[in-house]
C-alpha cells in the first residue's frame, strides 16, 4: 500500500503512487474476474433480486467456493460412513445368525448328553442336572474310556507322553502311580477334542 514519503520529491511520490495504484487495479481485476467466474461454478438457491445480489459478493462467492472445495471429501466421507453402517448391520445380522447356530448346536449335545448319561444309569436332578450334563457327560466317558484304555492294556506297560526317563524303562502299568522305573509319575488325560460323543484319551507324564 502506498504512503507518501515526505524525503521524496512530489514527482517521485506521484510516481510510487500511479505504480501502486496501476498494481491495484490489476490485483483487483484478477480478484472481480475469480469472482465473477466462481459465481458461474457455485450453487445458486435464491431467486429473487436482492438475494441473486448477495450471492454474487466476493464474500458470499469465496464461502460457497470453500465449501465447495471440501465437496470430494465430504462425498467421500458420506460413503464411507455408508459403508461402515453397512459393514456393521451384516456384521451384526452375521453374528445373530451364528448365535442362534451355536444354541441350536448347544441344545441338541444338551439333549443327547443327558440321553448318554441315562443310558449309563444317572439321573437327572440326582446325579446330574440340565445345567453340568454336557462336562459330566464327559467327565463320566473320561472315566469309562480310562477303564477300557486300562483293561485293554491287561496288565502290560503302555507309552506315555514325556517318557524321557534317565534309566531304562518299559512305560507305565495303568492303575499305578508312576511309571516302570519310577522316575515320572502317569496318568490318564484327556485328548484334544474328547467328548462324550467321542471319547479320547492318553497316559502323560506331569
Amino acid at each position: 500500500m502506498f504512503r507518501e514519503n515526505t524525503q521524496l520529491t512530489r514527482e517521485e511520490n506521484i510516481k510510487l503512487a500511479e505504480e501502486s495504484s496501476a498494481k491495484a487495479k490489476e490485483l483487483y481485476d484478477k480478484i472481480i474476474a475469480a469472482v465473477a467466474e466462481g459465481f458461474k461454478h457455485v450453487p445458486k438457491y435464491g431467486s429473487t433480486k436482492a438475494q441473486g445480489v448477495k450471492f454474487a459478493s466476493p464474500v458470499e462467492v469465496i464461502s460457497r467456493l470453500e465449501y465447495e472445495s471440501r465437496a470430494a471429501y465430504n462425498l467421500k466421507s458420506t460413503y464411507n460412513m455408508r459403508d461402515r453402517m453397512a459393514k456393521e448391520a451384516a456384521d451384526k445380522e452375521e453374528a445373530i445368525k451364528t448365535k442362534a447356530k451355536l444354541d441350536e448346536e448347544r441344545s441338541v449335545l444338551l439333549g443327547e448328553a443327558i440321553q448318554y448319561l441315562i443310558e449309563k444309569g444317572l439321573k437327572i436332578n440326582t446325579d446330574f442336572t440340565i445345567t453340568n450334563a454336557i462336562e459330566k457327560a464327559n467327565n463320566v466317558a473320561f472315566e469309562l474310556e480310562c477303564q477300557r484304555k486300562e483293561d485293554s492294556a491287561c496288565g502290560d506297560y503302555v507309552d506315555f507322553s514325556g517318557q524321557n526317563c534317565e534309566d531304562e524303562c518299559n512305560g507305565w502299568n495303568p492303575g499305578e502311580r508312576r511309571c516302570q522305573c519310577g522316575n515320572r509319575r502317569v496318568s490318564w488325560v484327556e485328548s484334544y477334542g474328547h467328548s462324550f460323543k467321542d471319547p479320547s484319551v492318553y497316559a502323560e507324564a506331569w
